[in-house]
């Protein structure tokens, strides 16, 4: 593996796109199946209960895969246990393909942002929250794309774990330069996923451009938040994270 002139089109293309998502299980699609290779398999094996192989010589590369019809009952099994699923999809037709099959990931599904009625229960929210960071101030966005609800508002950090046990976000979005003093604040008390983003996502006018578009306004006013700088901070960094996991409209 460590030498690309020995990979196969299909390895190559395969780790070009896992090294697009480091963090996530890739479901890479062939076929019939979805497969995953290396550490990805392993994670599934242990995970589905899914036999894992192995392909080539000596240096010889774990994997393991399921059919494709089975992605509902196994995603929530991923999901529940705390990771990120991207699904690599074929995006064209075999018998037109000239040399390897094109793919590209469709979607990325995380704990705190699925719509997969497995996944969901009806008794309770489904939250995904977003943390920005400054000044001893912090500012939140929780929401639940399942039910479209979105609230916004900033507190002083020493509030956050308090908050965050409130509300039991499935998933918490943070700024990656902000991750280890966050983690400290929720002192291992917070057993969901803590997912990193780039911190330029968390910039205030591209964060306040991100809410004008979404809602498709010109101004905030009519919305009571538009002096809660920190909260639009996560508030648009939230929306933008959403929208790059989906790769769908999320006007709802």
């Amino acid at each position: 593996m460590s030498n690309v002139n020995l990979l196969t089109p299909m390895m190559r293309q395969y780790l070009d796109i896992k090294t697009q998502y480091p963090d996530t299980v890739v479901l890479y699609r062939m076929g019939d199946f979805y497969e995953t290779f290396n550490e990805d398999a392993k994670i599934i094996s242990k995970t589905l209960g899914i036999a894992l192989t192995k392909r080539g010589g000596e240096n010889a590369t774990p994997l393991a895969g399921f059919p494709y019809h089975a992605l509902d009952a196994h995603l929530p099994k991923l999901l529940k246990t705390g990771f990120k699923v991207a699904r690599c999809e074929q995006t064209e037709d075999p018998k037109q393909a000239k040399g390897i099959v094109k793919r590209e990931v469709i979607e990325i599904v995380t704990p705190g942002s699925t719509l997969n009625e497995k996944l969901l229960d009806s008794s309770q929210n489904n939250y995904i929250c977003s943390i920005w960071l400054e000044n001893e101030v912090i500012g939140l966005c929780v929401t639940d794309i399942s039910t479209g609800e979105c609230l916004i508002g900033e507190s002083s950090e020493k509030s956050l774990l308090t908050i965050i046990l409130n509300y039991q976000p499935k998933e918490i979005l943070v700024a990656s330069k902000q991750s280890q003093a966050i983690r400290l604040v929720l002192n291992q008390q917070y057993q969901g996923l803590i997912s990193e983003s780039e911190t330029l996502f968390f910039d205030f006018q591209f964060a306040k451009d991100q809410i004008l578009q979404h809602f498709n306004v010109s101004t905030l006013k009519g919305y009571g938040c538009e002096a809660l700088n920190f909260g639009i901070s996560a508030t648009g960094a939230m929306l933008h994270y959403l929208k790059t996991n989906y790769k769908l409209n999320l006007a709802h």
